[in-house]
């Protein structure tokens, strides 16, 4: 007997439709599985027959062909032992032919004839959804998942016995069974306490007021951030605020983020979509693999788990040079590309990168006390390339706060509007630039909404996603304002990248004072954010600043 189940899978994180084609015939014994199928995929005929005989549907021997189309893609790493399941279920006549033609089933089984839940269902079911297929049977686990997309019929099974029985439904007795779990959901959803991470708040970091500027202007246009100062100094503190300061996620964002934990298996355990940016800080030590994505079925890395959200690299130079600079090329594509001889694999890569390390080794350059000799200065600051750093839109030097800070204030950043240099330089004894993180996070979420409005229908979210050419578009400057740049870089050594970034940046600040204009003040913190000259800045820690 001959019988067709639709299933999925994905592939990066795109997914794709599969048509599991079962033919069971007379003959000897004998299970093949073609159509580009991998040695990991070809096991699941062993799994399938064994729980099938668990869980009460023995099979008479016969001979059985598995075919999985279509046959030009590669099948790795995926799990189609339920389908090829309900197809056996199909010749053995437990299961209704006509149940299974415009039903997607997806799920792994165990060997007692439970059902497993699978990665990727996210992206799966939407595109079933999308190609008019009208149910999908899913593993109970993933239906709270499924449930995330709206308009979608989906039921959930946790054993073989209760798939049999379900299939054996009439369409009303479906529907039936389909409400009362979206229902059942429904409650658990409402009675659950809203999970919300707790993000470093402002008010924690004492003192810091120029960091806290930087990091509103930051998230503000999702601004690469790196920060040098001497151990102990709040780098890694004023790093963890950064999520909590940046933009809500829309719905699409907020689906994309969820497709990548998906595909990974990282979503949380209730199901729900991560309505959060996320905040990923991966040890120095991680793997080159581990970091962009990889293995023998290429899945996603630290740098997309990241998407849409921040990339915390703390103790950056102690990364090393060639894993850093494998950063350079998502942060410019938004994408992550995997070549294996079987295929390009796509990860979506659009992440804030804020970095942290020490001015030298023992740091305390530039001060009297450092005791690291010039080759060691030299050597140490290798560790970051020149073009990397070049890509850091803001780059400033987190100073110890004071012992007055530390006993009696509460912390805050910097109020609205730009800084002038006399206004940095003492923003750290100011009360009048003192706030916390939901006044800041309205401020930026204002800008935000400036940004979406000015860049609609044109892709683009946020500032330090422009293009050489958008820049000159939309970072215009007047006559005055262009006489005010080259004074400030006339003879600096400056690359045409970096003068389009101190430009985003200074549209960004421009945003946050809510001006239509680029004025003369938005350059002047620009061009203090950034540095004076990038050599200076990375050599001597910021000094200039």
């Amino acid at each position: 007997m001959y019988s067709v189940v639709t299933s999925g899978a994905v592939r990066g994180i795109a997914s794709y439709l599969i048509r599991v084609e079962i033919d069971c015939t007379e003959g000897l014994p004998f299970f093949s599985m073609v159509g580009f199928a991998g040695t990991e995929v070809r096991e699941a005929g062993e799994r399938v027959r064994v729980a099938m005989r668990n869980a009460g549907y023995g099979m008479d021997p016969r001979r059985i062909t598995v075919n999985l189309a279509p046959a030009n893609i590669p099948k790795r790493g995926i799990v189609i032992d339920l389908p090829v399941a309900v197809g056996l279920l199909v010749s053995e006549g437990a299961v209704p032919l006509s149940s299974v033609g415009e039903t997607l089933v997806l799920g792994e089984l165990g060997l007692n004839g439970e059902i497993r839940p699978v990665r990727g269902v996210l992206a799966i079911v939407k595109l079933a959804m999308d190609s008019g297929v009208p149910l999908c049977i899913l593993p109970m686990d993933n239906l709270a998942e499924a449930h995330a997309i709206t308009g979608v019929r989906c039921a959930g099974v946790r054993t073989l016995r209760e798939l049999v029985a379900f299939m054996n439904l009439d369409p009303a007795g479906k529907q039936r069974v389909i409400q009362e779990q979206k229902q059942r959901l429904d409650n658990a959803a409402a009675s659950r306490t809203q999970r919300r991470h707790r993000y470093t708040d402002l008010s924690a970091v004492k003192g810091q007021a120029q960091a806290k500027r930087a990091l509103e202007i930051a998230a503000a246009g999702y601004h690469n951030l790196y920060m040098s100062g001497p151990p102990g100094s709040g780098k890694s503190l004023l790093a963890s605020c950064l999520p909590g300061l940046m933009p809500s996620m829309s719905e699409e964002e907020c689906m994309e983020v969820s497709s990548v934990y998906s595909v990974a298996g990282r979503l949380p355990e209730d199901g729900s979509l991560i309505r959060e940016r996320p905040f990923v800080a991966p040890h120095h030590t991680v793997t080159r693999a581990a970091l962009i994505g990889g293995g023998s079925s290429p899945g996603p890395g630290a740098i997309s788990l990241a998407h849409n959200g921040v990339l915390f690299l703390d103790e950056m130079p102690e990364f090393g040079r060639i894993r850093l600079d494998l950063l350079r090329q998502p942060m410019e594509e938004r994408e992550i590309r995997i070549t294996r001889s079987y295929g390009t694999f796509r990860f979506p890569a659009r992440f804030l990168l804020a970095g942290a390390g020490n001015p030298c080794i023992c740091g305390r350059f530039p001060s009297a006390s450092c005791t690291c000799t010039e080759s060691q200065l030299r050597m140490y600051r290798q560790r970051i390339s020149g073009p990397l750093m070049d890509r850091m839109d803001i780059r400033l030097h987190v100073t110890e706060p004071r012992i007055s800070e530390l006993q009696g204030e509460t912390g805050s950043s910097a109020a609205g509007g730009s800084m002038s240099g006399d206004d940095i330089a003492r923003s750290g004894t100011d009360d009048t630039l003192r706030e916390e993180s939901p006044v800041v996070r309205q401020r930026v979420e204002e800008a935000a909404a400036r940004q979406r409005f000015r860049y609609a229908d044109t892709g683009i979210s946020f500032n330090a996603e422009l293009s050489a050419e958008d820049t000159a578009r939309y970072c215009r400057l007047g006559s005055r304002e262009n006489r005010f740049m080259r004074q400030l870089l006339e003879g600096r050594q400056i690359s045409a990248r970096a003068y389009h970034r101190i430009l985003r940046v200074a549209r960004t600040i421009a945003d946050l004072d809510g001006a239509e204009e680029i004025r003369e003040d938005h350059l002047a913190e620009a061009c203090l954010l950034r540095g004076t000259e990038d050599r200076d800045l990375h050599m001597q820690g910021g000094r200039n600043y």
